[in-house]
């Protein structure tokens, strides 16, 4: 659960929202070292997914079942939000058991020696309504790079009195460029990312995402 202090509701709460909105997209859940700006991630109500190219004809894909982040938001300043995700490499998942392993080898993640990918935002802007911007940098097998993800929102609406608002982000990423070129050209070098969450936000000025 989202707590956001009530001095956000009203006029106050239009200029903070758009932050707000697209921090939810990966459904933090309130932290305890800094009241009311800092936030955890709480991957029950997240989903990060990925697909691949397959032989020029088809994608092929999984998901990732763990990961955890921070959120650090400055309601001053809202586009100063910051992200901060890991992913757990190891919890990669395919319908294809063959594809984990060799996802999982050392030709592509090598969790033996990287155990974690992590993603942190280094900027963030509204490009046009409802669709904001997000700049930053992902780190996979000991290499970084600059990664732009773009979130959404695709759904509002009210249910029980809340404001429920759905948001998906999306970004593209080269595989080539963290060192993973094997198997060209029957899998496909440029990786899609597609991250979904359902946001609530209750008019007592909590919020709340599940």
């Amino acid at each position: 659960m989202w707590r956001i202090a009530s001095r956000f509701a009203g006029p106050g709460r239009r200029a903070f929202l758009p932050a707000l909105l697209l921090a939810g997209f990966l459904a933090f859940m309130p932290g305890t070292s800094r009241a009311g700006s800092l936030y955890d991630l709480d991957q029950r109500y997240g989903t990060i997914d990925f697909s691949v190219g397959l032989l020029g004809m088809m994608d092929t894909g999984g998901s990732f079942a763990t990961f955890h982040g921070r959120l650090d938001i400055d309601p001053a300043q809202p586009e100063r939000t910051q992200i901060d995700v890991t992913i757990d490499c190891t919890s990669v998942t395919m319908k294809w058991e063959k594809g984990v392993a060799m996802l999982r080898s050392a030709d592509y993640f090598d969790v033996d020696h990287y155990h974690e990918a992590r993603f942190r935002s280094l900027s963030i802007r509204s490009i046009a309504a409802d669709r904001f911007e997000i700049r930053g940098e992902l780190s996979l097998r000991g290499v970084t790079h600059p990664l732009t993800l773009v979130a959404v929102m695709t759904d509002r609406k009210v249910e029980a009195g809340q404001q429920v608002y759905g948001l998906s982000v999306s970004g593209n990423l080269r595989r080539g460029d963290f060192g993973m070129v094997a198997d060209r050209p029957l899998v496909g070098d440029t990786v899609k990312l597609a991250i979904r969450v359902r946001l609530t936000l209750p008019a007592t000025g909590t919020a709340n995402a599940g």
